[in-house]
């Protein structure tokens, strides 16, 4: 503890407390006022600049906390988007598989209808239905829609070949005719079989809806009808 004597109102010295001399005195001035002071200026406590640092480092946090942020909606962002693309992906892989399961299963659907013409050909025993039930099978598996009437088409087209080049072929060594002539019986066969194949697709792609064997009937061969007298 020091005490600072003031002379008037100018400092004049710090001294001890036993050497301030007693009031008043001569010319006394003077007035004291106790102060402390620490004569250890290692202890003295610079808190501002501890502060100042914490400022900074709180800045530096919040900083690295909004760049954490933006790093982060960048991230949503991108796997939102990967998710989406995933998922259309997938969705158009499905949308594949059920497009081609829907193929196939209309295939199998004309094959049936294709079968179920042919068997009731045979069951006629006449030869002369034969144009008949080949416009009416495609007419039947072209209402089943675009896929229908291309598969109506591949089995009208392969049961053409089948008849010009195997049946030919088998006809020729059965009756023992030349192969080239068989063959050109069936092209002349084929085509009046894909006239009637084409007729049959067009019928039942401009209706829809309509009864194939009802629309066909002109197709069907004229019967003699005899009069008796």
């Amino acid at each position: 503890m020091r005490k600072s004597i003031y002379l008037g109102m100018k400092l004049e010295e710090n001294k001890n407390p036993d050497e301030i001399p007693d009031k008043p005195h001569p010319n006394c001035k003077c007035w004291i006022e106790v102060s402390e002071e620490n004569d250890n200026k290692d202890d003295l406590c610079d808190c501002w600049k501890f502060y100042d640092e914490i400022e900074e480092m709180i800045g530096d946090l919040q900083s690295l906390e909004e760049e954490m942020e933006s790093e982060q909606n960048d991230i949503i962002i991108f796997l939102d988007s990967l998710n989406k693309n995933i998922k259309e992906y997938i969705q158009n892989e499905i949308n594949n598989l059920i497009d081609c399961f829907n193929k196939i299963a209309t295939f199998i659907e004309a094959i049936k209808i294709f079968k179920s013409n042919f068997e009731q050909l045979l069951n006629t025993q006449n030869g002369a239905y034969d144009k008949y039930y080949h416009a009416k099978a495609n007419c039947e598996a072209t209402q089943l829609g675009h896929n229908g009437e291309k598969a109506a088409e591949f089995l009208s087209n392969s049961k053409e070949q089948f008849d010009i080049y195997v049946k030919s072929f088998l006809q020729a060594i059965k009756t023992k005719q030349s192969y080239k002539d068989e063959i050109l019986k069936k092209v002349i066969d084929g085509e009046d079989d894909q006239k009637a194949n084409y007729e049959g697709r067009q019928m039942g792609k401009n209706f829809p809806n309509g009864i194939c064997g009802d629309m066909l009937e002109y197709k069907k061969p004229k019967q003699n009808i005899k009069v008796s007298k």
